[in-house]
């Protein structure tokens, strides 16, 4: 009996153990080659996407990549909104941390009506975003004001895998078609 519990205390470890790696490693860099530009484009393999439950309104957040020297930089975040105001300008994105910390940005794109919203990302802002858990997100309008908040309840560690897979060169090749 006992040497039946320490092999299921194992199996549960082993499990366990395989589970937080799937976890870092399930966001990875996308690289696209274009063989008739001769150019390589960097990009999350997914992105955030943060919607109320009837789907029709929301936004999804990605990161801008840029492949420097040996090095993978995320120094951007995008975000495009859906059905929280009409145009953008002047936009406003806010995440809230596990431990309570925020961040606040503000958007520096021009006006535009396709809901895209540009967001330079800090050093400081890096570090958080690398090691702490997301507990909720808020997009404001700019022009309008409208706002939409969502709660994390999956992906909180969306952005500690995708610096983890710039960090470790997490990196997956497709060819232009």
């Amino acid at each position: 009996m006992k040497k039946i519990k320490t092999i299921m205390t194992c199996l549960i470890l082993a499990v366990a153990t395989s589970v937080s790696f799937a976890q870092k490693d399930s966001v990875y860099i996308s690289k696209l080659v274009d063989d008739m530009e001769d150019k390589s484009y960097y990009f999350p393999s997914r992105k955030m996407i943060c919607a109320k439950e009837d789907k029709k309104t929301g936004f999804s957040l990605s990161a801008f990549l840029q492949y420097k020297g040996d090095e993978i930089t995320i120094s951007e975040l995008k975000v495009v909104m859906v059905n929280i105001g009409s145009c953008n300008e002047k936009d406003e994105l806010i995440f809230l941390f596990e431990d309570d910390t925020k961040i606040n940005l503000k958007s520096w794109n021009d006006f535009n009506c396709k809901g895209d919203s540009w967001f330079v990302i800090s050093k400081s802002d890096r570090e958080k975003l690398s090691t702490l858990k997301i507990k909720k997100i808020k997009v404001q309008n700019g022009r309008t004001f409208e706002s939409y908040t969502h709660e994390l309840t999956e992906n909180q560690d969306y952005f500690i895998q995708l610096f983890y897979a710039a960090k470790n060169k997490k990196v997956k090749e497709e060819k232009k078609q």
